[in-house]
């Protein structure tokens, strides 16, 4: 789902947020659409920045860390052309759930900017290039999203 788009009703939607949007959001972007696509999961998923306007980390639009661990992995992704985005306060409302990669970075942010969500966004623990190795992050990344893959399929 980009700015632009149309919610579909019959598609509950997942937004991954990181700091910049550069790597770890949009890899689990990536990579959660291919799967829930694979898989006939009813789930999309978007992601966005926490950081305004978003750090790019490096040159291009995503990580060269991400594109390489998708190729890896066979996945060719969709919306690896489109620059960062920052997380505006209403697009929150789009989402049937929200995830911000690495807590012990991202809680602060959202107090900060986004203090009226900070209790409906999951936090998870994976840390970006500074505090954990890239490949390292994105294998415990996948491990996770396989996870929810599996949660939830088990829902009606």
């Amino acid at each position: 789902m980009s700015r632009n788009t149309r919610v579909d009703p019959a598609v509950r939607t997942l937004l991954f947020l990181c700091t910049g949007n550069y790597y770890r959001s949009r890899f689990a972007e990536e990579y959660w659409n291919a799967l829930s696509e694979r898989e006939a999961l009813a789930w999309r998923a978007d992601s966005r920045a926490l950081a305004d306007p978003p750090y790019m980390g490096g040159p291009g639009t995503m990580s060269s860390n991400a594109l390489g661990e998708l190729e890896r992995l066979g996945i060719r992704p969709r919306a690896a052309l489109r620059a960062p985005l920052s997380l505006r306060a209403e697009e929150l409302a789009l989402y049937a759930r929200v995830i911000a990669l690495d807590g012990d970075e991202h809680r602060p942010m959202v107090l900060r900017s986004f203090a009226p969500h900070a209790e409906r966004i999951e936090y998870w623990d994976i840390g970006d290039v500074w505090k954990e190795e890239p490949r390292s992050a994105i294998d415990r990344l996948v491990r996770r999203l396989d996870g929810l893959l599996l949660e939830l399929r088990a829902r009606p």
